[in-house]
């Protein structure tokens, strides 16, 4: 919410946005940067599908 607030009220608008899924039993599921577009989220090639820091924002 913090990213939101900086957008509407400085001015500042985010690169990133973190995206979390819920997983099947209510817990906590994957996880994503939302990229500013046209970027998207790329798997780097090593570590966890469902961890946001084994991806990067980059062109498709």
């Amino acid at each position: 919410m913090e990213a939101v607030v900086n957008w509407v009220e400085h001015k500042k608008a985010p690169t990133t946005l973190l995206g979390v899924g819920e997983g099947s039993n209510g817990e906590t599921g994957m996880k994503r940067p939302l990229c500013l577009y046209p970027l998207a989220a790329r798997y780097k090639g090593h570590g966890s599908w469902n961890d946001a820091g084994s991806f990067v924002c980059a062109k498709g």
